[in-house]
């Protein structure tokens, strides 16, 4: 089932196991936030949380599962 745009914010401790995860390649910084916070889609903009830089597939995979686990 689809979340609705407006959803609360994932608790910090899922950004800071991302960082423990990916080290200084999570970032939460404002101007960051904002490239990845917009498009041409139809849905509602919304900014992200954190940006991650993963640098290969199972990096992107543990990601994933991390933010399933947390339900974000």
């Amino acid at each position: 089932m689809n979340q609705p745009a407006n959803r609360v914010s994932p608790p910090e401790n899922v950004i800071e196991r991302l960082r423990g995860l990916l080290g200084d390649r999570v970032t939460t910084s404002q101007s960051v936030l904002e490239q990845h916070g917009g498009g041409e889609s139809w849905h509602p903009v919304r900014q992200p949380d954190a940006v991650c830089y993963p640098r290969d597939n199972e990096e992107v995979a543990a990601i994933v599962k991390l933010c399933a686990e947390a339900g974000t």
